[in-house]
């Protein structure tokens, strides 16, 4: 298969939010299959409007914890990542990097394990259907709290574990998100990357 005989040029997609770049009618669809019913705040997209410019991190952030204010369920995150990764195959997208945040489904009450899985999961299902490469990136969220590089090393332990069972090998590496505050300890961190 060749994307240029296709008309396409080949492309990339890094440092992909799962979240940010789903689609509207996506996101009001899991919305609406949680009981009770969530409700997509009315502000989530304007930030669309402006071609995803953003003055600083903190509108990010507002934009990114309205959309994820939807989700309630590890399965959201393989609809999320089915659908992002079969939309950059149109697009013409032949290499694809997720990033997917524990602290992020801590933070819903959704079982961060089973995320990873169902995240893993839509990865392998797409790659199968389609030439197309897709990796994943595990999210440490920074904190002032050592309890933040804790759980960071708690997350890389069940990763490693996992991955040494043949479980979750589509994820390949990971980072730290979050603003950057002079005042954090971001040491904290080090046993997670070690």
């Amino acid at each position: 298969f060749s994307m240029e005989n296709q008309g396409y040029q080949p492309s990339i997609n890094l440092h992909y939010h799962l979240e940010m770049g789903a689609s509207k009618a996506d996101l009001e669809r899991i919305g609406a299959s949680q009981n009770p019913p969530r409700t997509l705040p009315e502000a989530a997209y304007n930030f669309q409007a402006t071609g995803c410019i953003f003055d600083g991190f903190p509108p990010f952030s507002d934009a990114y914890f309205g959309l994820c204010s939807v989700l309630g369920s590890p399965k959201d995150f393989y609809t999320l990542t089915y659908n992002a990764l079969r939309n950059a195959h149109k697009r013409g997208i032949s290499l694809f990097e997720v990033i997917a945040s524990p602290d992020l489904a801590i933070q819903y009450q959704i079982d961060w394990k089973q995320m990873l899985h169902e995240v893993d999961a839509a990865i392998t299902m797409v790659q199968h259907e389609c030439p197309l490469k897709a990796e994943a990136l595990l999210t440490f969220i920074k904190g002032a709290a050592p309890s933040q590089g804790q759980k960071a090393s708690e997350q890389i332990e069940y990763l490693v574990r996992q991955q040494q069972a043949g479980r979750l090998k589509n994820f390949r590496g990971v980072h730290l998100s979050g603003a950057e505050v002079a005042s954090e300890d971001y040491t904290q961190f080090v046993p997670a990357y070690d």
